[in-house]
């Protein structure tokens, strides 16, 4: 099996008295496909949350979804093992914000249906540095989800 690697550069997290649009990718529906090898800058920037049971973001697998920025990608005809690497990431510095990210990869059976969604991989929970996210095993010619969003920390709040 062949490893699948993706790199994502976050720029711009967690800003806040700034008249900031919504992400484009700012829901599931609206997920960036990203590719092997090709960086990508996003930014979770005046991300919202869907508050109602079996949105897109209703769901707690190692975080909750709010303020999350979703991604895609699918495997090829092998599947495999997939790595999503977060790195260069730029927090914007205000009172009050958090300056963490939380990231998993999704898997699910219908598109953008929380309840169908199983988490696959590692979860990485107050990421503040470069990390990764990895899954094994992956289907072929399946479509997975990336979904990050900000964490508070240090008595942070939104």
């Amino acid at each position: 099996m062949k490893m699948m690697r993706v790199n994502l550069l976050l720029m711009t997290l967690f800003g806040g008295m700034f008249a900031w649009s919504q992400p484009a990718n700012d829901g599931c529906t609206q997920a960036i496909p990203i590719c092997p090898s090709v960086s990508l800058t996003a930014s979770n920037q005046s991300a919202t949350s869907t508050v109602c049971p079996d949105c897109e973001d209703d769901f707690t697998f190692c975080f909750s979804g709010d303020n999350s920025v979703w991604f895609t990608f699918q495997t090829n005809a092998t599947g495999g093992t997939v790595s999503v690497d977060f790195s260069n990431l730029n927090f914007v510095i205000q009172a009050n914000r958090g300056n963490l990210l939380q990231a998993t990869i999704l898997q699910a059976t219908v598109p953008c249906d929380a309840s169908s969604y199983t988490a696959i991989g590692n979860c990485e929970i107050g990421a503040g540095a470069n990390f990764s996210l990895v899954a094994t095993g992956l289907l072929p010619l399946t479509t997975y989800y990336v979904v990050v969003n900000g964490a508070l920390n240090g008595g942070a709040t939104l």
